[in-house]
């Protein structure tokens, strides 16, 4: 009897160092699965950022923090939680980020950051640290960055992402309303659900475009644009190899997309690139060589039915139905670009 109260008591007091933040663990058992499938693509890095678990349970609350990748933010992690990475080789900076508010005092905001230069084909393991003593972001050896992934659960990821100096700003905008009476919250520094939903659909038709362009051969009842389908070899012939083309684009004969919230896309080609391009936003999204280049500074690539964003996010596309790595789902149907 006395080893369960222990034990129970274990488990309460650790819940309680994680209170009000459960809801940025990913609790889906196949959305986990897939969020695994990006480690280990080969001429990639593959990057766990952790937040490391407490070493001792506590009873007193502690904040989520949000991390970054290249100076956008990519999760809000708890105590004992990760996300897994797909990134390009080459030098990185990862930070972490986390900002309280006070009504008498200025905002403290607190962020380090880490640069590393990383290989393809290898694993790292970049985290925050709990101690009190010890660096906030650091780099942790295979055998010890496996044992804080066992004991820790994944977190969701962070869709249409800010950058640490808007995320910073926000703070302290939010931070002067607080100040004025004004009711608000530090999560209004994140991306709203409506953001999101918006980000994901002007993203789903971008995907299916560029995946359609490399070749990808549709799903059963799934047709492309036969301009699409049928210029695979432009994304794989070597560029000395292939005729001189003209940079003009012309509108081609599609639809006008449109997303949930009014917004519309327009859809325009040259001989040697596909330009998505929002038309309420002024956003641009420009597909050549298996590469997503958007205006607003993302990139994404394109391997195999995945589109892997610099910072490592990964969505799949399967027939016109576009898959994120924490449960949405976005359906292009006709003209109409859907998100759950």
């Amino acid at each position: 009897m006395r080893q369960l109260i222990c034990i129970l008591l274990i488990l309460f007091l650790s819940g309680c160092a994680n209170y009000r933040s459960q809801q940025y663990f990913e609790r889906d058992v196949e959305v986990k699965k897939q969020n695994e499938q990006v480690a280990n693509i080969e001429g990639r890095a593959t990057v766990y950022l952790f937040r490391e678990p407490l070493l001792l349970p506590t009873y007193v609350p502690i904040a989520a923090i949000n991390m970054a990748i290249d100076e956008r933010l990519t999760a809000t992690m708890p105590v004992g939680s990760y996300t897994i990475h797909s990134l390009e080789p080459g030098v990185h900076k990862f930070s972490s980020v986390v900002g309280f508010i006070d009504p008498f005092f200025p905002p403290a905001i607190k962020r380090t950051d880490l640069e590393l230069n990383i290989e393809a084909d290898k694993v790292y393991y970049v985290g925050s640290s709990n101690s009190l003593f010890g660096k906030y972001m650091r780099q942790v050896n295979t055998e010890e960055g496996l044992k804080i992934i066992s004991k820790s659960e994944q977190a969701k990821w962070i869709h249409n992402p800010v950058t640490v100096d808007t995320y910073i700003e926000r703070i302290k905008k939010i931070d002067a309303d607080y100040k004025l009476k004004k009711a608000t919250s530090l999560s209004n520094a994140l991306p709203s659900n409506e953001q999101v939903k918006s980000f994901l659909e002007g993203l789903a038709l971008v995907a299916i475009i560029a995946i359609s362009a490399m070749g990808a051969p549709p799903a059963q009842g799934i047709t492309y644009p036969p301009a699409y389908a049928h210029q695979p070899s432009a994304y794989y012939a070597p560029r000395q190899q292939q005729e001189k083309k003209s940079a003009d684009f012309q509108a081609q004969p599609y639809p006008t997309m449109r997303q949930s919230n009014g917004s519309l896309s327009e859809i325009v080609q040259s001989r040697d690139r596909i330009e998505v391009r929002n038309l309420s936003t002024s956003t641009r999204y420009s597909i050549e060589d298996g590469k997503i280049t958007g205006s607003d500074g993302s990139r994404y690539r394109v391997f195999g039915p995945n589109v892997i964003s610099d910072t490592g996010q990964t969505y799949q596309v399967m027939g016109n139905t576009l898959y994120t790595g924490d449960g949405h789902s976005c359906q292009k149907t006709g003209s109409q670009i859907i998100c759950n």
